[in-house]
């Protein structure tokens, strides 16, 4: 593998049934069989590629879609009360996997103590109630390519934000509306904010709209899309 490789590997693994290896190059690259065929440029890559494209027993029924790799409709997800499923089979998988089920509520009334309390201006309104109630205290942990941005972790806590009123004010200006924080991406690197319509927005420098419901943020956050 070394001298098809041109690199010196060190073995990581095994796939195919245990029939080929995995080997490491000194530049984080890693190579598969005999032959050292190029599986990535980076451990994250290889691995989410042995998980969705080399795998021999798959943990989920991934298809290709266009570019990209999705679960299939068939593989099932939540309906709303249309009877339209909410989001993608895999936005499901991945919430499910967070803590979230169908029912799941949990109390809003300690973060909106917690967050008036670090500032007045801090005012919940009851979209954010409705999405906190739902989904609050989850925490998504992922990372790699999306369909067309990287998927980031991110997490559903306003407290992330109590200290920085003063940006999610900023941010509300920006907007042209009264934006409240439920939580952040990519470990602080931008918030999640709600405005009372419902719509999601990003942002820390500066403002970015994501989508119109929460349910549709929710899928853009787990798949990769902006």
């Amino acid at each position: 593998m070394d001298e098809s490789a041109g690199a010196r590997l060190y073995p990581i693994g095994r796939v195919d049934e245990g029939a080929s290896c995995l080997g490491m190059a000194p530049d984080g690259s890693v190579y598969v069989g005999a032959d050292a065929e190029l599986l990535a440029h980076s451990a994250y890559e290889a691995l989410e590629k042995l998980v969705l494209e080399r795998r021999t027993e798959a943990p989920l029924p991934y298809v290709l879609v266009g570019d990209h790799l999705e679960l299939p409709p068939a593989f099932g997800a939540t309906h709303g009360s249309d009877g339209v499923p909410r989001w993608s089979p895999e936005t499901e998988h991945v919430l499910r996997l967070a803590g979230w089920y169908p029912g799941r509520t949990v109390s809003v009334e300690s973060w909106e103590r917690e967050m008036q309390e670090a500032d007045d201006g801090y005012v919940m309104h009851d979209a954010v109630r409705r999405f906190l109630a739902e989904f609050g205290g989850l925490e998504v942990s992922q990372r790699g390519p999306g369909v067309n941005a990287a998927r980031s972790p991110f997490r559903i806590d306003p407290s992330l934000a109590k200290w920085d009123f003063e940006i999610i004010e900023a941010l509300s200006e920006d907007a042209e509306v009264y934006l409240y924080p439920v939580g952040d991406l990519s470990q602080g690197n931008s918030y999640l904010v709600m405005a009372e319509s419902g719509a999601f927005y990003l942002g820390m420098d500066d403002v970015e709209p994501l989508a119109d419901t929460a349910d549709a943020a929710l899928d853009k956050l787990v798949r990769g899309i902006r």
